[in-house]
């Protein structure tokens, strides 16, 4: 079918954001400190250019307040999801912090409507011992504390509704067989009306002063909350109500104040049948007690074979979702019904104003369909997207638009516990950084901020909370700009290297208040060479090694600094015809004649060591060559687009007793991972061998080379990981320190345990556009979903990963799951920060992007 222009890079352009908990979600709820309806919504367009659209499922609501003249745009938006094991979190939908918990004591939490003054919660028994299924809790919506447990029924209470002119009213049903009716202002104890039954009853609107319930024999029965009497019962015959829903109103409904008002409501059958009725209310002037309540069917449709479990609609469709036998899209007009999944779903939204609908299955995936052409007859509703974020169903789902209609964000939750935010307006949790000079950036951890060095000189310091430049924090200012910062946290140092081809080490001293002043000590002059790179040396960081080139030439050569005592007066080592990208200093203990090691990696590929002494100041002296030059293959890799490559290396040191310590480095040549082994000093040969030789099977050699060559290499060294492998394909592999591949990382979200391999399982996703993954590199190497570089953050368990197309995901290392991905560029990513409260990425065209790293894991 046709599609709408753009309709994919809206849907599939967002960023995501994945929150787990130990506990099931059974639903979720929403509320904006004025308005809250325990029904799915409509999301239909403004009346009014002050209002937003907002709609979900399983208890979300619509935000809008056509009653008030003015919106509060900058109110926190309130959401709740309700778990087993008795939990109900309250989160701030805009930040997604948890503002608080209620606990119900190991009852599941089945039902939550929030007021402005109370939260409503339904519990059914899990397993704890106190039976809680005959009450109703009622929490402060503002403290978050128990107000009341109203213990309303012989038995499970099985429904209740909240009434739309008083907070302190509602109605509860229960396996008794008695609807109860209560007014919190007058008693907590004693309902205030009793309607006895001969079969099981359930309550579902208090509307007008009137309870709408169906029981057996009869689909729809309204009794006048004030007497209790009956004033209207249809009279046809059908299945039993599994749901009512208000159609084509967003509003929370409102009789006050209303002479007469017609309003319709869709209801689902468990024969699969949807009928609507309207509902006529006529008010007298003298109140609102005295007023009539008539029904009328409008008409009735056959659409599934099972129960009904999700419905909404508008006057032109009607969205209808079964556990049995999936989703449909029916045209009440023409009674035709277009089938959308063809398995279980339980949730359903329909967003009005680009016709579109959006099903959560019960395999956890989310599809969004187009229903335009086929509500003018001419197709049928065409899939847009499909992602699967979840393992189990789909429980809940909460979508909200901007002014302009386009989606603002989605959020949806899930049996296994987990809450997905998704971001279209790419607003929240992360920020572009303006006017950065160079792609390099530092951490200090004391105060939690990001040093980056701007385009007018400055070197400015980010905020970790607002993840913009700090208001407190006074910039270095400085007549040059730098190119190069590196933080010595252990003796409160900066390293800069400037454009103009100067070196400086920084004094910084950091107050109660966590402000940083900088104060020169020294710098050191060498042009025509500049500064792209310093490392600091492991595992103490008293010394440095300063890596400069030239401009234009492939010359350059390193540096050594004694940090320590801020001394960058040692003798220049020039290299030949090569500069180094990658370098490691190794301070050595009780040698004769030398106290450390350099470890340089040059633009052709090959690998270096050289000795030198620090106390004599002699030059370095090259020691051996450990891996040659790969020249050829670096100048065929940068026809692709990658500017980072050859890969870096991955270093580890073993200290003994008598000899000298022993290096092991990881490299890549080609597609291949080598270990090379050698003593720290000139003694002995390099031992080179195949980093997966051992624990590696045949299919994981094979995958190697059908792969490609290594990009990036990075060292993880935590529990069971050892390092990530970077090639360029759109999976990023995990190998144990013993050379064992244990995960892969897919671009589209999903991670695969190597063990597992082969057994059937649900592979997940986020949003995003297939197309991508047939585009040629050679072509489109900025539209390619290749990863190419990446970072570890040991302090937090997670890994940063960038992809050629512009996208960064983060790894949990503890959970093996991927917990937050940015759309955040435009271009390929040349290079990633992985810090403990934020990312920071780069991409080709200069760009600067921080994302936030929030808490991914809630009770655990």
């Amino acid at each position: 079918m046709p599609e709408k222009p753009g309709s994919h890079s809206m849907i599939n352009s967002c960023n995501a954001r994945v929150v787990s908990t130990p506990f099931g979600i059974n639903g979720l709820e929403c509320y904006d400190g004025n308005l809250s309806v325990n029904h799915p919504r409509v999301l239909n367009s403004a009346t009014s250019r002050n209002e937003t659209a907002v709609g979900g499922a399983l208890g979300i609501r619509n935000l809008c307040n056509r009653n008030k003249e003015e919106m509060d745009f900058d109110k926190p938006i309130v959401l709740a999801s309700l778990h087993h094991k008795g939990r109900l979190v309250v989160w701030d939908a805009d930040t997604m912090d948890v503002l608080g918990t209620c606990d119900h004591s190991g009852a599941s939490v089945i039902e939550c409507v929030i007021t402005p003054t109370y939260i409503y919660v339904r519990v059914e028994n899990e397993g704890c011992l106190e039976d809680k299924e005959a009450s109703i809790f009622i929490w402060h919506t503002k403290s978050l504390k128990l107000c009341d447990r109203v213990v309303a029924h012989d038995g499970r209470v099985t429904s209740f509704a909240v009434s739309d002119e008083s907070d302190a009213c509602f109605a509860t049903a229960g396996v008794d067989q008695m609807v109860h009716l209560w007014d919190l202002a007058k008693d907590h104890m004693i309902p205030v009306q009793k309607i006895a039954l001969k079969s099981s009853v359930t309550v579902s609107l208090y509307y007008a002063g009137k309870i709408f319930a169906s029981y057996a024999g009869s689909p729809m029965v309204v009794w006048d909350a004030v007497s209790g009497k009956e004033v209207f019962r249809t009279k046809e015959e059908s299945g039993r109500i599994t749901l009512v829903r208000w159609i084509n109103d967003p509003q929370r409904v409102k009789s006050k104040r209303r002479v007469a008002q017609d309003l319709s409501i869709i209801v689902g059958f468990n024969d699969g049948f949807i009928k609507e009725w309207s509902v006529h209310t006529a008010h007298s002037s003298s109140s609102s007690s005295s007023s009539s309540v008539s029904l009328a069917l409008k008409w009735a449709h056959k659409v599934h074979r099972s129960q009904i479990d999700d419905i909404c609609g508008d006057d032109e469709v009607v969205l209808s979702c079964s556990a049995l036998d999936g989703a449909f899209l029916l045209l009440p007009s023409t009674g035709n019904a277009a089938s959308l999944f063809s398995y279980g779903a339980r949730i359903g939204l329909l967003d009005t104003c680009s016709k579109l609908a959006i099903v959560g299955a019960e395999d956890g995936s989310v599809a969004v369909f187009s229903y335009a052409e086929f509500y003018m007859g001419r197709s049928v509703p065409g899939k847009l997207s499909v992602f699967r974020p979840h393992v189990g169903s789909v429980t809940g789902m909460f979508l909200q638009l901007q002014r302009d209609q386009k989606w603002d964000r989605l959020m949806c939750s899930s049996a296994d516990g987990k809450l997905l935010f998704l971001d279209y307006s790419k607003s929240r949790c992360g920020s572009w950084i303006e006017r950065v000079k160079s792609q390099t950036v530092d951490f200090i951890p004391r105060t939690g901020g990001i040093i980056v060095p701007q385009k007018d000189g400055k070197v400015s310091i980010v905020n970790r909370d607002t993840l913009a430049f700090s208001s407190k924090q006074p910039s270095l200012k400085l007549s040059k700009s730098v190119i190069t910062v590196r933080w010595v946290d252990a003796y409160n140092k900066l390293l800069l290297g400037y454009e103009t081809g100067e070196i400086a080490v920084y004094e910084c001293r950091i107050d109660n208040n966590n402000i940083v002043s900088f104060f020169k000590l020294e710098e050191r002059g060498l042009s025509p060479y500049f500064v792209p790179l310093i490392a600091l040396s492991e595992p103490s960081s008293h010394l440095a090694v300063a890596c400069f080139r030239k401009e234009t030439l492939h010359e350059g050569g390193f540096l050594v600094i004694d940090v320590e005592h801020a001394d960058i007066t040692f003798p220049l080592q020039y290299l030949q015809r090569s500069y180094a990208i990658r370098c490691s200093i190794i301070p050595l203990k009780d040698m004769e004649d030398c106290d450390y090691t350099v470890i340089l990696l040059l633009r052709d590929g090959s690998i270096l060591q050289y000795l030198g002494d620090a106390e004599e100041r002699v030059d370095a002296v090259l020691t051996r060559t450990i891996s040659n030059s790969q020249l050829p293959n670096v100048r065929s890799m940068e026809l692709t687009g990658l500017s980072i490559f050859p890969s870096q290396y991955v270093l580890s040191v073993e200290q003994t007793t008598t000899d000298a310590p022993k290096i092991t480095l990881i490299y890549a040549e080609g597609p291949h991972l080598k270990r090379a082994t050698f003593s720290a000093t000139a003694a002995g040969s390099v031992e080179v061998t195949d980093f997966a030789e051992k624990g590696a099977n045949a299919s994981q050699q094979t995958e190697e080379k059908k792969l490609g060559d290594v990009v990036c290499l990075t060292g993880i060294f935590q529990g069971d990981l050892g390092l990530a492998v970077v090639r360029d394909s759109p999976f990023v592999d995990l190998v144990s320190p013993g050379g064992e591949y244990l995960y892969r990382i897919w671009y589209g979200g999903d991670v695969l345990n190597y063990d597992m391999e082969g057994r059937r399982r649900r592979q997940l996703s986020f949003p995003f556009d297939p197309a991508i993954l047939n585009e040629k590199k050679s072509l489109a190497m900025n539209s390619s979903c290749s990863a190419c570089c990446v970072s570890f953050c040991a302090e937090r368990r997670y890994l940063a990963i960038g992809y050629r197309d512009g996208t960064v995901q983060l790894f949990d290392t503890t959970q093996h799951v991927i917990f937050a991905r940015f759309m955040a560029h435009t271009a390929t990513v040349t290079s990633i920060w992985a810090f403990p409260h934020a990312m920071v990425s780069f991409s080709v065209d200069g760009s600067c992007y921080v994302g936030r790293v929030t808490r991914r894991v809630l009770f655990g």
